[in-house]
C-alpha cells in the first residue's frame, strides 16, 4: 500500500516528507515489527510514540496515550503566568490561568484515562 501511495503522489505531483513520516504499530504483534519499510527511495522510521492532533499516542498492544507533554505544557504556561503576573490581583491571575493554562488541559481530555476519584 505504501508503494501505491507512492505511485500515485508522483502521478498528482506531491511529495512525501520521509523525515516527518514515522511508522508506528499497534495490537498483538505490535513489538515485533522493526522492518524498514520503503517510501520511494527513503526508509520510513519506526517510532514507539507521535503526536497527533496534540495528542501523543503510545505504541504497543494497545493505544495509550501520554499524557506528560501535556502536563509539562500546562505547568510551563502556569509558572509563566505566576512569574509574569506577581504583581496582578488574585481575580486578574485567575482569570489568566482559566483563559490560558486550562485550554492546554481540555484539548487533550478526551485521551485521558479519568478515574472517579
Amino acid at each position: 500500500m505504501i508503494s501505491l501511495c507512492y505511485t500515485s503522489s508522483c502521478d498528482l505531483r506531491l511529495q512525501f516528507n520521509a523525515k516527518k513520516s514515522h511508522c508506528i504499530a499497534f495490537g498483538k504483534t505490535a513489538m515485533c515489527m522493526n522492518q524498514s519499510i520503503q517510501l520511494g527511495p527513503d526508509v520510513l522510521m519506526w517510532t514507539h510514540t507521535i503526536k497527533y492532533l496534540g495528542v501523543h499516542l503510545l505504541a504497543g498492544r494497545s493505544i495509550g496515550f501520554d499524557m506528560n507533554p501535556t502536563k509539562r505544557s500546562f505547568y510551563a504556561a502556569c509558572n509563566s503566568i505566576l512569574n509574569h503576573a506577581n504583581n496582578l490581583d488574585e481575580p486578574v491571575q485567575l482569570r489568566l490561568q482559566e483563559t490560558y493554562t486550562l485550554p492546554i488541559l481540555k484539548y487533550s481530555i478526551a485521551a485521558m484515562d479519568l478515574k472517579q476519584s
